[in-house]
């Protein structure tokens, strides 16, 4: 069901979360595939409230990883549909749930690993084809 009220309150609070400076960001994504393709997004979008960034103390780690993430999920969005913000929201929102989807999943899955390093900014495709892969080594299985 869509809910635009707590859709936006959920984005503006990953963006307020955002406490990891940009060059460890960078370094969070640098071995998940190639770096130049990744180059374009490493900026924090302009509409980034820096003082409310700022006057963060204390955050969860895994939040600020999110919130980090986000950032440059938002700076493709935005690239890939300027002027549409519905489909940037729509995106976003299917992008959280499929973050929260991915982090019940061991790091050490190899199915999992080789999805980050293929698409490292599209965590609905990662989950796409992990399940794709987990489905096809069942029915391989049987």
């Amino acid at each position: 069901m869509y809910q635009p009220k707590s859709t936006r309150a959920k984005f503006i609070a990953i963006a307020t979360l955002i406490t990891l400076p940009i060059a460890f960001v960078v370094s969070l994504f640098s071995s998940c595939g190639p770096s130049n393709s990744d180059d374009q997004y490493t900026q924090p979008m302009e509409s980034t409230n820096e003082a409310s960034v700022n006057s963060i103390e204390h955050t969860d780690p895994i939040d600020s990883v999110k919130a980090a993430l986000f950032v440059k999920l938002k700076a493709k969005a935005a690239k890939d549909w300027p002027n549409d913000y519905s489909t940037q929201e729509y995106w976003l929102n299917k992008q959280s749930e499929a973050y929260d989807y991915m982090k019940t999943i061991s790091d050490d899955d190899p199915i999992k690993r080789k999805a980050q390093r293929d698409w490292p900014l599209d965590i609905g495709t990662q989950q796409y084809w992990y399940d794709k892969q987990i489905e096809a080594r069942e029915r391989m299985n049987q």
